[in-house]
């Protein structure tokens, strides 16, 4: 998918480029730009969520409370002192 919207996004702007420069088939790469990106967008949204990961089972120091001095290292609790 994200290579569609990579090849979407260029027409789109390859199509403004050439409105500005009043080229020919400008409306027409426009057109199929913005259709090719609506339609990416139409087919991202029935895509799977993207599945997030416990990081704190496999480094349990990022689920604690660092401001806790308890849960600090001795180098940042003398830094806090």
């Amino acid at each position: 998918m994200p290579k569609l919207y990579g090849w979407g996004a260029a027409i789109v702007i390859l199509g403004a480029l050439f409105k500005i420069e009043h080229l020919p088939f400008a409306s027409e790469m426009l057109i199929v730009g913005l259709g090719m990106e609506a339609i990416i967008f139409f087919f991202s949204a029935f895509e799977k969520p993207h599945e997030e990961y416990e990081w704190e089972r496999a480094y349990p120091e990022l689920g604690h409370d660092m401001t806790d001095p308890a849960n600090m290292s001795p180098a940042q609790q003398l830094d806090e002192a």
